[in-house]
């Protein structure tokens, strides 16, 4: 599967995307609707976490440390 995800980086991306947003946003809907609102808000953030997942299938730990701090001190 992790060489699946590394050959194929876009699709696995959009395809966890997917699968990852509306797990949570069809699981809130149907089993605790009073938690629709924070799972709307996990889901409108699950496009970074995958893909920090993904940076730390490639990289490790080491790879995703270096992309946040790039990012941060980009943004200071």
């Amino acid at each position: 599967m992790k060489k699946f995800i590394l050959e194929n980086q876009v699709i696995s991306f959009f395809g966890l995307v997917f699968i990852s947003s509306w797990a949570l946003w069809i699981g809130a809907g149907l089993y605790a609707p009073q938690l629709f609102i924070l799972a709307t808000l996990m889901g409108a953030w699950s496009p970074s976490i995958v893909a920090l997942y993904l940076l730390y299938l490639r990289g490790g730990k080491k790879e995703v440390v270096s992309f946040l701090k790039m990012s941060l001190v980009r943004f200071k």
